[in-house]
């Protein structure tokens, strides 16, 4: 899908997901498990409201950077109200602790533990291809009249 970022004060830039992936890692810490959710994610630039926007390798890696804060911010609010709210682990998180530290996931009350369990989130997002969008498609089309 698509994924819309606000630069702010300056527009918008949407990117189509071409690549993405999940990672989960389990730390078993004594008796106490951590997760550890990493997310891989490339794109494609398809549009930006952006006037006079020049992607020289440094606007791309600012664009980057920005995505990748988009994204972290996003999946970390998910992971609260998942937590929080629904108290469900739709993540899968009991399943794989069960399977790796078997002894461990029967020491824990799931239900109590999953809620308060300390989970990280780290992202990497990139742009593949900023194709020949040296402007903005919206400028052009309207100042072209």
């Amino acid at each position: 899908g698509n994924v819309v970022v606000e630069l702010p004060g300056q527009g918008y830039i949407v990117k189509r997901q071409v690549y993405g992936r999940r990672v989960l890692r389990i730390d078993p810490a004594g008796g106490q498990p951590r997760a550890k959710i990493i997310v891989y994610q490339d794109g494609d630039l398809v549009e930006h409201t952006i006037d006079q926007l020049e992607l020289t390798a440094t606007a791309i890696r600012e664009l980057d950077q920005l995505l990748t804060a988009h994204i972290q911010g996003v999946a970390e609010t998910t992971l609260r109200k998942i937590q929080t709210e629904m108290k469900a682990d739709v993540l899968g998180i009991g399943d794989r602790i069960y399977r790796l530290y078997p002894g461990i996931y029967d020491s824990l009350n799931w239900q109590e533990y999953f809620p308060t369990m300390p989970i990280e989130v780290e992202v990497h997002a990139n742009f593949r291809r900023t194709g020949e969008m040296l402007q903005s498609p919206i400028s052009t089309k309207y100042n072209s009249k």
